[in-house]
């Protein structure tokens, strides 16, 4: 890929309903892991899928890099291994909101390092996070019959 051929921006907003969906499947993988390992590791094992599944998405402009899904790979083995190695038992007795900062804060070193790779290899970008382009409905849509 070129320098002509960068992407304008590493990042794109979301919808709502995107977080909702990207939410729902993380709450099934967490109750899915939770039931195979444990319930501490199978929200924390939803979670890590819910902070993957959300980089992947605000990340869309970058889905055509190598680099980008070579980055996601490690995040990926990093937040396994985090999963399988760690004692979270100190969660148990946490709400979900307290267990939804640490996604939080997995998203947001994730996307430092996104960032900061894309500075790297194609310079600090003009704007970090594009917005939506959303599409007209019918009802806004100027129609000459």
């Amino acid at each position: 890929m070129t320098r002509a051929d960068k992407p304008r921006t590493p990042f794109v907003a979301a919808r709502r309903t995107e977080g909702f969906i990207i939410g729902g499947a993380a709450i099934a993988a967490a109750i899915l892991v939770g039931i195979f390992v444990g319930e501490d590791k199978g929200w924390i094992a939803g979670c890590a899928a819910g902070a993957i599944a959300a980089l992947i998405r605000i990340s869309w402009p970058l889905r055509k890099e190598r680099w980008f899904w070579a980055a996601m790979a490690g995040f990926t083995a990093a937040n396994a291994f985090a999963v399988e190695h760690f004692d979270w038992s100190f969660t148990h007795s946490w709400s979900g909101h307290l267990v939804s900062v640490l996604m939080i804060i997995d998203i947001a070193v994730m996307m430092a390092i996104i960032y900061g790779l894309f500075s790297l290899i194609y310079g600090a970008p003009s704007e970090a996070v594009a917005d939506l382009v959303e599409e007209p409905t019918y009802s806004e849509r100027d129609l000459d019959l």
